[in-house]
């Protein structure tokens, strides 16, 4: 490798200013902080930059100084342990500094930003490796897989169930008045026409096989793709949106939603069948042998319906 390949690269994603160590990540390639944000590894230049900072604690230089007035530690900075970029001004840095020595920035990364596995991502022609990352949920620590190239994420059935109650736990009651949010691939154009764009189904990254297309609980508006064994395919930003909408309370409403066409369901099925008894108890004219049909008919489809 030459010019910056050869050095650390540290990211740092300025929505939650987290730290990850990129350097198995080569420059453009994406990975997913642990707020959900989306990173892109920069193509960064090494710079050797004055020494105007403690790399140990922070504090300005004084003037000519050879040691910090504050901690006493040395100014000099070893040419053989300078490896590390910062993420903030590129300079290059001892592997052990604390502080950037030009601009100040805290090193702290806090962990490798994504490490190859044998998993293709499904979106991806040709097909990309996945990186696995670890993410932190409470107690415990949770696996997801990424793709560094279109940014997808994909999580196991029990990882995402772990984020939803997450979620569901940060609902707070104003937001249960409110109209959902809509994701930013929904569904709402889909079939309108010749013009749509074919479905395409996707291979599970685990077994393989096809998963579904499905609109997550049926209100959301964000389409994903699901393997009903494995887990479930975000696209980039669906996971934020799903997440998003899960807060702003639309599980919630989407349970008082199907609630409602249950209970109506019930009481159509139950007027069409009093409404069948009584046609049915009656020796109906002539003329009426169509209407007995018709309501026989709807009867039926109404109970189909129910059974699915």
């Amino acid at each position: 490798m030459s010019g910056g390949d050869r050095y650390r690269r540290l990211v740092r994603c300025e929505s939650c200013f987290r730290q990850f160590d990129a350097g198995g990540l080569a420059p453009g390639e994406r990975f997913r902080c642990v707020c959900g944000t989306v990173l892109l590894v920069p193509r960064m230049a090494a710079q050797e930059a004055p020494v105007v900072r403690c790399a140990s604690c922070g504090a300005p230089r004084a003037a000519g100084a050879a040691n910090c007035t504050f901690c006493h530690a040395p100014f000099a900075l070893g040419e053989a342990a300078r490896n590390t970029l910062c993420p903030v001004c590129a300079s290059r840095l001892g592997d052990d500094q604390r502080y950037c020595h030009s601009c100040g920035t805290l090193i702290a990364p806090e962990t490798i930003a994504g490490g190859p596995t044998e998993f293709t991502c499904p979106a991806c022609k040709p097909a990309r490796k996945l990186s696995s990352r670890k993410i932190s949920e409470s107690t415990a620590t949770l696996t997801m897989l990424e793709c560094a190239s279109c940014g997808g994420v994909w999580l196991g059935l029990r990882t995402f169930e772990s984020l939803q109650l997450r979620a569901k736990r940060e609902v707070v009651a104003e937001n249960l008045s409110r109209a959902p949010r809509r994701g930013r691939s929904s569904a709402a154009g889909a079939g309108q026409g010749a013009s749509a764009a074919p479905v395409a189904y996707r291979p599970c990254p685990v077994c393989r096989k096809l998963m579904v297309r499905r609109n997550f609980a049926a209100t959301s508006g964000t389409v994903i793709d699901v393997c009903g064994s494995d887990g479930l395919w975000f696209d980039a930003q669906e996971l934020d949106s799903v997440l998003a909408w899960i807060r702003a309370g639309g599980l919630e409403r989407s349970a008082v939603r199907e609630a409602e066409e249950n209970r109506e369901s019930e009481r159509r099925a139950a007027f069409s069948k009093q409404e069948m008894k009584e046609i049915l108890a009656e020796e109906p004219p002539a003329g009426r042998w169509l209407d007995v049909l018709s309501t026989l008919v709807e009867f039926i489809l109404n109970a189909t319906r129910r059974g699915r």
